[in-house]
């Protein structure tokens, strides 16, 4: 019985060997790859800390740009050289932090294209230019924590970019504008008929040992076109989101602190990170974590842009200045001349 079974059993083995194998193996279910990190998102009361800094925000750039002397409130070319001799040409950066309006007086802000920059608008505008940036810098609570000498140095270092944000902040809300507002209804061109009214006015003073060419002055409008204009508008910021970049730009080179002045500086550009990822989330929330990362990105990409866009224009203010008879001394002066050197 015994063999009997153990015959069968070979038998069996031998006919599945010799049969074709058509047994095919059953598929598994690929599983997909699991991020490899945890996203924890803001706190309600993060969030709404973030949407109340943008806010005071808005309110402290507008209470900055409608901010005037009665005395100035309708400034006229003519009116310019006289202003030329109330300039706080001796003032320190230290006294013109505390008081800005020795440094220049709060003119009424026009920042409309009504007839072309000469050197007496360009002396205008970087007084101008000091006051506001301090008036807002200023209305900031961190700012105002620092000693007067990180105030100062902040200044220094950052005033380049933190100024030129003024002129993408006019010329990225104003579809009309044509050119560089310079605050008082006069224009920086961009036009090619402009420029060429420009130059023939200002080439033609005998004391201009510097004379801009025209081509100069379309390469930097071409690229502040592409590299800050066209950036900008892609990103679709509104007005919120460009006075936290001034912000960001004021505080920025933390490196250069110590101390509490470092500490200061390294916790407010994180909280204006966080406030800015913050506002996104209820922004545009049906953009993706992905399309929320890259805007958050290219947000910060327009730092170095700006940097190269001030060094453009310092460049040729500076030369104008020294050779042009553009009469910029004192504070602007020394901030021109710091920002070109620290960077």
């Amino acid at each position: 019985m015994k063999q009997e079974n153990l015959r069968d059993t070979r038998k069996q083995d031998d006919e599945i060997q010799d049969s074709p194998q058509t047994c095919e193996l059953p598929s598994l279910p690929i599983e997909k790859p699991q991020p490899t990190f945890l996203y924890d998102p803001p706190s309600y009361i993060r969030i709404q800390r973030s949407l109340n800094f943008m806010d005071f925000l808005m309110s402290m750039n507008k209470l900055c740009y409608d901010r005037y002397d009665p005395r100035y409130e309708h400034v006229t070319w003519e009116d310019l050289k006289v202003l030329d001799t109330s300039y706080g040409r001796h003032i320190s950066l230290e006294e013109g932090l505390q008081q800005p309006e020795l440094v220049s007086p709060r003119t009424k802000l026009r920042y409309t294209i009504e007839r072309i920059f000469t050197q007496e608008d360009i002396t205008h505008y970087w007084y101008r230019t000091f006051v506001i940036c301090a008036d807002f810098a200023n209305l900031i609570p961190q700012f105002r924590e620092l000693s007067i000498k990180d105030q100062c140095d902040l200044f220094k270092l950052n005033f380049f970019t933190f100024s030129w944000c003024i002129n993408l902040e006019q010329i990225v809300l104003n579809p009309e504008i044509r050119g560089y507002p310079m605050g008082n209804g006069s224009f920086g061109p961009w036009r090619s008929d402009d420029i060429a009214e420009f130059l023939k006015k200002y080439n033609f003073t005998p004391d201009a040992v510097y004379k801009p060419h025209q081509k100069a002055m379309e390469d930097y409008k071409d690229f502040i076109h592409k590299n800050m204009i066209t950036p900008v508008q892609e990103l679709n910021l509104n007005e919120k989101e460009i006075c936290l970049l001034k912000v960001m730009t004021l505080f920025q080179n933390e490196e250069h602190f110590i101390g509490n002045g470092k500490e200061i500086c390294h916790n407010t550009t994180n909280f204006i990170l966080d406030t800015l990822w913050d506002y996104q989330l209820t922004e545009y929330p049906a953009m993706t974590f992905d399309e929320k990362l890259r805007r958050h990105s290219r947000f910060l990409l327009l730092l170095p842009k700006i940097c190269q866009a001030w060094y453009m224009k310092s460049d040729m203010h500076l030369l104008m200045s020294m050779f042009g008879g553009t009469n910029i001394d004192g504070i602007p002066k020394e901030l021109l001349f710091s920002s070109n050197t620290n960077a």
